[in-house]
């Protein structure tokens, strides 16, 4: 995973979202999480499917629509994950007092949601 200090270009992008949080923790948070929507693994490239095809282990026995699924599925956790480290480093550069009560509630339930929705992802794929 991209934990903290593996990949400095993605730490110095969440500080950076880290320091414009400070002054405008609402339009921070608003727009992360716009941006995981617009990149919950909808759609897949097809070059990207093909190369995953091509590649596999045993090409005679994987399918286009499992790759299309499993790189979905792949896209949809790092989403997740992306935003959450996100949320981590942007709340964590807010004055306790630096959110309004609106904005907090928002953040409950989505933090709520996130877990929630992983958690299940989890259950479902490794506690059959």
């Amino acid at each position: 995973m991209l934990g903290p200090g593996v990949h400095q270009p993605f730490d110095r992008a969440l500080a950076s979202l880290a320091q414009l949080a400070q002054k405008h923790a609402a339009k921070v948070v608003e727009s992360v999480s716009r941006w995981k929507k617009t990149h919950n693994g909808d759609a897949v490239s097809p070059d990207i499917t093909k190369h995953h095809v091509q590649n596999s282990i045993d090409a005679r026995i994987i399918r286009t629509t499992d790759v299309k699924s499993m790189l979905r599925e792949r896209k949809m956790v790092a989403s997740e994950y992306i935003l959450c480290r996100a949320l981590i480093v942007v709340l964590g550069s807010v004055p306790p007092n630096g959110l309004g009560e609106r904005l907090g509630a928002h953040l409950e339930q989505l933090t709520f949601d996130q877990y929630q929705g992983l958690t299940l992802y989890v259950f479902g794929h490794f506690f059959p």
